[in-house]
């Protein structure tokens, strides 16, 4: 809630004292980094996240990380890691054509999109986003992905 509402140290200082206590701090902890314009540490916070381990829980995770990693990517301009990180998740697209795991991935497509200037097609795959998010109610998601819709069809005319 803290990120949500841009309480970033607030913030921060949740993430720090769950993973004290043992929980993963990821993927909050790497979109504060991102929020915080420290993107680059936020990839491969998502990155090392992805791969630490074989267990269930970080296997089940990883679409997500790679997905959110993607977002992250596209947003600050780094055409080449968004696309690095989109071709993962087309290795393995069991793992995610479902779900919230869905948007997020037709959601990270509209980001690249957008950051190649592809207003049309951002605004196409954002647009998906949006609906699958709010399917799953997910309704922050579903706001978020609006948001960069309106931003799409502003690019794209």
């Amino acid at each position: 809630m803290h990120l949500l509402r841009g309480e970033f140290d607030n913030a921060e200082t949740a993430y720090r004292t769950a993973h004290e206590y043992g929980s993963d701090p990821h993927p909050g902890y790497a979109l504060l980094l991102h929020r915080r314009g420290q993107s680059q540490a936020a990839i491969r916070a998502l990155r090392r996240a992805s791969s630490d381990g074989l267990d269930w829980s970080t296997m089940e995770r990883k679409p997500l990380y790679l997905a959110l990693a993607a977002v992250a990517a596209a947003e600050s301009g780094d055409e080449e890691t968004a696309q690095q990180l989109l071709g993962e998740l087309d290795k393995e697209p069991d793992s995610w054509s479902v779900g919230t795991l869905h948007a997020h991935v037709l959601r990270a497509r509209g980001e690249d999109a957008l950051a190649r200037s592809d207003g049309a097609q951002a605004a196409h795959l954002l647009r998906g986003a949006m609906r699958v998010y709010q399917e799953m109610d997910a309704l922050l998601e579903a706001a978020g992905a609006r948001l960069r819709l309106a931003k799409a069809l502003l690019a794209a005319g």
